[in-house]
């Protein structure tokens, strides 16, 4: 039973709170806002605690439980928001795994998309049978984006996986078309994807802009450095993407990378 100093000792909606108190927040059935916000903060946080990984599980283990009608957090949003912080936890998230596997087959395309990401920055080399699946299912309900920067992170110089990409990359959806350029750039090496991205760099759309200038810059394309850095999008995204491309430069070679970005400041 919790005593009414306790409940009062406990941080309100908005304040900051610390790793025991998301973990009780995670803990709590009945506060779906409270869990939603946990999950968050315990993938942000890069939680160890040892009761992180379980909790996040059972959150996504939960998505199809009936939630509390009043509540304007259901278990899906919060299964969501698992498998996003799971993407932060690196090695830890190991017993996840399968679940995340599983997950892919869930039919509910928000969940199909984060679980992809996360199965990709986790480097689940498993996953890219169920990640080929999903693209060959030509389903209006595949979030094609997610699955082809998935794809990408994982996929070898495969010449079957190439051919599986390529029809993306005229695909009618400009961003699925950047994902698929991205992915055939991760995976090949090769100018004509890192081109097709660039040129993106100049469309009329700022969402185009942004969404290619990323992409560049999760590919590790360090030609595009001077693009990015004059690319018409906001300050701070360009610097995120300068930032991301000297964490994938060799040693002894990102002055001009870091030159660029003290340019920005």
């Amino acid at each position: 039973m919790t005593s009414s100093s306790q409940r009062d000792s406990s941080p309100v909606d908005g304040e900051p709170i610390n790793e025991q108190e998301a973990i009780r927040r995670m803990a709590d059935r009945n506060d779906p806002s409270g869990r939603y916000y946990a999950a968050w903060w315990l993938g942000r946080q890069r939680s160890r605690h040892p009761r992180t990984v379980p909790l996040l599980l059972e959150a996504l283990r939960e998505r199809c439980t009936p939630g509390n009608a009043d509540a304007t957090i259901t278990p899906i949003a919060i299964a969501r928001n698992a498998v996003r912080a799971m993407a932060k936890l690196g090695d830890d998230a190991q017993p996840c795994i399968n679940e995340l596997l599983a997950t892919l087959e869930s039919g509910d395309t928000g969940l199909v998309e984060c679980t992809a990401r996360t199965l990709g920055e986790l480097r689940v080399q498993a996953a890219l049978p169920g990640l080929r699946r999903l693209l060959a299912s030509q389903s209006p309900t595949t979030p094609y984006e997610a699955v082809l920067e998935a794809i990408g992170m994982l996929a070898s110089q495969d010449p079957s996986v190439c051919a599986e990409l390529k029809p993306f990359t005229t695909h009618p959806k400009i961003l699925v078309r950047c994902a698929a350029n991205r992915a055939l750039l991760q995976i090949t090496r090769e100018p004509i994807w890192a081109d097709a991205l660039l040129e993106l760099l100049h469309n009329k759309s700022i969402g185009v802009r942004r969404a290619s200038l990323l992409d560049l810059a999760a590919a590790g394309w360090l030609p595009a450095a001077e693009s990015i850095a004059k690319a018409r999008v906001e300050a701070n995204l360009k610097l995120v993407a300068l930032r991301e491309l000297t964490e994938q430069c060799p040693p002894g070679k990102d002055r001009t990378l870091l030159e660029a970005m003290d340019d920005l400041l």
